[in-house]
Order: structure tokens, then sequence, then C-alpha cells
């Protein structure tokens, strides 16, 4: 099911499988793609995950604006794991998603232990 929310300043459209008990994913699509592209990934881990997949700012259903930095987009996931009280989720990427995930690992502001 399609949900958004408003976190960091704007609106991100994402998606959520899996049980409610299992360990948290956040899926990070490449660049000039969307959440959908994560699809086949999300429906092979929400068995025995939670997954949660997102439409990055400028990309999908999400919020569009002129300009935007990896660390905004890093700063995107962040927050959102944080206004969804998600604890201790893991993220995976392609792409550019690979990029978001490490920045936000990298500043020490996503995977926290």
């Amino acid at each position: 099911m399609t949900k958004f929310i408003k976190t960091n300043g704007i609106k991100l459209v994402y998606d959520e499988s899996g049980p409610e008990d299992g360990k948290v994913i956040v899926l990070i699509h490449g660049i000039s793609s969307s959440k959908e592209t994560m699809y086949l990934m999300r429906n092979t881990l929400s068995d025995k995950y939670k997954v949660y997949t997102i439409d990055c700012r400028g990309h999908g259903e999400s919020e569009r604006m002129a300009n935007y930095t990896i660390d905004d987009l890093a700063q995107d996931v962040v927050s959102f794991t944080e206004d969804l009280q998600l604890k201790n989720p893991t993220a995976i990427g392609y792409s550019m998603g690979s990029f978001i995930a490490l920045r936000a690992g990298e500043n020490q502001m996503f995977l926290k232990s």
C-alpha cells in the first residue's frame, strides 16, 4: 500500500510490507528511477523482514524541487526512519541509492547501533 509522510520538510512517498515484528530494511532506488524498481527485492525480503521502499525526493511520486544534494537525500532517509520510529533499520540501495545509504552512514545519521 502506498503511503506518504512529510519529513525533513518534504513529502516522501513510500510502501511498506512484511511482518510488523520483522527486522526493518529500507530500500533506496537509483537515479532516474523510483521505488517500483525495488519491488522484486522487496517481494523477496518481505516474507521475513519489514520492508520500506521509498521514492527519494525528486523521484517517483515524492515531492519535486529544483535543487538537492546527496546529503539532502541521505537526511531524508534518516528523517524518514526517525519519524516512523524504525528501530535499527538497514539500508539497501543500488546505484545512487547506495551512495545515499553510504552518505547517511558516513555522517553517522543512519544505522546507529
